[in-house]
């Protein structure tokens, strides 16, 4: 299965976000730049479960996960220092997509 997403793909896909505005959404992602762990955080207006998927700059997709928390730690231990893009997925496919750099 391949699984790289083209620019073009994540730049579609960054306008639709949750349809929800930024002071409803209310998600955050921290720290960036990130050593070991990427804390993310949310209100309840996000339909549960997430799925997370992270991709490096070439958009292969380099991790994925589920969770049913709206608080919940991302481990980024085993990536490269670089530059990567986290894609927060809830459960109707409405999708948040943001940068961040692996130290």
């Amino acid at each position: 299965q391949d699984t790289t997403i083209s620019v073009s793909d994540f730049l579609n896909q960054l306008s639709t976000g949750f349809n929800l505005p930024n002071s409803e959404r209310n998600i955050k992602i921290f720290p960036n730049p990130v050593s070991l762990e990427l804390f993310i955080t949310m209100n309840n207006n996000v339909g549960l479960p997430l799925t997370t998927e992270i991709y490096n700059n070439n958009g292969q997709l380099v991790q994925s996960s589920r969770n049913g928390a709206i608080e919940y730690v991302v481990n980024t231990s085993t990536l490269c220092k670089g530059t990567y893009f986290i894609k927060i997925i809830d459960n109707s496919n409405k999708c948040l997509i943001s940068k961040f750099i692996k130290l």
